[in-house]
């Protein structure tokens, strides 16, 4: 199908689905935000911690400013929040929340009405994952563990309302929603080239995303931002009312962890892949363009729905700065970057910022091999080159990044900073106390950050005229290297010199590994059984059969199972 290349000055309406490519300065006087959540497994509970204080900063200003007290008057303005894996869970739990002034929870005052402390700390646990009510007889197993309480967690998250409405004047309405997910059936494109057959070149996408627009009030509903590829989220929320049921589903398929968790379904309408658009080069000097790309179906096509199996959207964008940053700049627009001109930026909460891993470089035999390739597949996915390049310019005020820190006190954690770190991030589904450390690191951490990191230089226009008299008391550095904070922390009631974020005690020795050995035993035990008993060759039944008997496998596999468990939390000093 042949399509016009879509330039920055001219370029269809209908073609973009009223997305600008190139949108609007921010309002005077406003500084837009997007939020990256990264994949974390586990750690989602680190994310749902600095959400909690973020949200807690904002609203303690915006209490401030309503009361007429004397604070920083310029606006912040959450766009857009893009998440993969559980950073999708708890995009989609904050973006729900936000209509309702939930709780906040600190170390001194743990709240479980709160929902992203709820669904992270108090809700998720290895003994429910090692239930077995997913399992069916004569049927093979869909996962290692059951994510039967996952989809509780999801339904009970989206159906939040046990608070106060609020006003959030910071949050965009709609706010944007981007959730990353690895399409098992794919989407095909084709590429028409002359030669001697009418065939072109035949590809399939893999790495999706899914789109959702919250309209907190009822004037949003009707939004010119809102795009035809979007599924527009209106109040009152519910998991029984199906939009919202998308939601938590999206969001369940983003973190659908490989092999480990269940794979999800999800039906979107098929038209939502025609608003699609790559960067082709200008010609004769000519600036470069976009060309809007639209699959190739075959007939005949899945309309007006397309329903697709996901798995873990990490997979193949793990950290999704890239759809965070087109939705606050456009696909030909850009983030100014200096700090005396950003009017936007984005900041990325990345629990695992862990330095890359060379493959092998040198001959290995076949298992590591295999893995080697299995994890360059990976990586090459979530490449992207355009964010490299942009990150090796200097002073860089568009992008910032929360990520995990312990400070001095890390000595006791023999270096590492998350209680979830281990097993590969399902180490935090072990006992409460790890996901509970790792909520209020999150806590401190976003305080920190709050408080030292996110700002511009003071002469930036958006403090101009906005600052109080006396601003002395926000100023971060001294002299020409003074900056100001974009999101200020209120004196005497979330700053750190009045009420600091303790560093939460390291939760040596609380899980006993033996504790779960029944659970996982049988949950081992049942996944052979349903090998063993599914509808397969009775050849292939019968060795299954022959390897239990003779191997004992299930008390083999539990013990192997426990010994790495145990091996893990030692090298992590847990």
């Amino acid at each position: 199908m042949a399509s016009e290349i879509v330039t920055q000055d001219a370029y269809p309406q209908e073609l973009t689905a009223g997305r600008p490519l190139a949108p609007p300065a921010p309002p005077e006087g406003t500084f837009e935000i997007g939020l990256v959540l990264a994949g974390a497994v586990s750690a989602g509970a680190y994310t749902a911690g600095v959400l909690d204080f973020l949200f807690e900063a904002l609203e303690a200003w915006q209490d401030a400013k309503a009361a007429g007290r004397d604070v920083p008057r310029h606006e912040v303005r959450i766009r857009v929040i893009t998440g993969a894996s559980a950073g999708a869970i708890s995009g989609a739990i904050a973006a729900t929340a936000l209509r309702y002034r939930f709780p906040h929870c600190t170390a001194k005052k743990l709240d479980p009405t709160n929902p992203l402390f709820k669904a992270w700390v108090e809700d998720i646990d290895i003994t429910k994952l090692l239930e077995t009510g997913d399992l069916t007889r004569n049927a093979l197993p869909q996962s290692l563990l059951d994510a039967s309480c996952l989809t509780r967690i999801a339904a009970d998250a989206i159906s939040y309302s046990n608070a106060p409405l609020a006003d959030r004047p910071y949050v965009a309405d709609p706010l944007k929603l981007i959730f990353t997910v690895t399409n098992l059936c794919g989407v095909p494109y084709s590429i028409a080239m002359k030669g001697n057959s009418a065939n072109g070149h035949e590809m399939t996408m893999h790495a999706d995303w899914l789109r959702f627009a919250v309209a907190y009030s009822s004037d949003a509903r009707d939004s010119p931002s809102i795009c035809p590829d979007e599924t527009l989220l209106a109040y009152p929320n519910s998991w029984n009312v199906q939009v919202w049921q998308d939601l938590g589903t999206a969001a369940l398929a983003s973190a659908a962890f490989p092999i480990g968790l269940l794979p999800r379904l999800f039906t979107r309408k098929t038209s939502d892949y025609d608003y699609r658009y790559v960067m082709v080069p200008g010609e004769g000097g000519q600036p470069p363009g976009f060309i809007q790309i639209k699959p190739t179906w075959k007939n005949p096509p899945p309309s007006p729905t397309y329903t697709f199996l996901n798995v873990d959207g990490g997979v193949m964008n793990n950290e999704p700065l890239d759809l965070a940053r087109k939705e606050l700049a456009g696909e030909l627009g850009h983030n100014p970057r200096d700090g005396l001109t950003a009017t936007r930026a984005i900041i990325m909460v990345d629990p695992f910022p862990d330095p890359a891993q060379l493959g092998p470089d040198a001959p290995v035999d076949l298992v590591r091999a295999g893995l080697g390739l299995t994890t360059a597949w990976k990586e090459q996915a979530r490449f992207k080159p355009e964010d490299v390049a942009l990150a090796l310019a200097p002073n860089v005020f568009s992008r910032f990044l929360v990520s995990p820190s312990r400070g001095q006190d890390s000595a006791i954690s023999k270096g590492y900073a998350l209680a979830s770190g281990a097993l590969g991030g399902f180490s935090g589904f072990l006992h409460r106390s790890y996901r509970l450390h790792d909520y209020l690191l999150g806590r401190r951490n976003c305080q920190q950050f709050l408080a030292r990191h996110f700002s511009l230089p003071a002469d930036n226009p958006l403090f101009a005229g906005r600052m109080p008299t006396d601003r002395s008391p926000y100023l971060i550095g001294s002299g020409t290297a003074a900056e100001l904070p974009l999101i200020p922390l209120m004196p005497g009631i979330n700053d750190p010199g009045a009420n600091q974020e303790a560093v939460p005690a390291w939760p040596v020795g609380q899980f006993n590994v033996e504790s779960i050995r029944s659970p996982m035993s049988e949950r081992v035990g049942a996944v052979l059984s349903a090998l063993k008993d599914a509808k397969l060759s009775g050849g292939f039944k019968f060795g299954i059969g022959c390897l239990l008997w003779a191997f004992q496998v299930r008390r083999k596999i539990t013990d192997w199972a426990l010994h790495r468990i145990d091996q893990e939390l030692g090298n992590r000093g847990l």
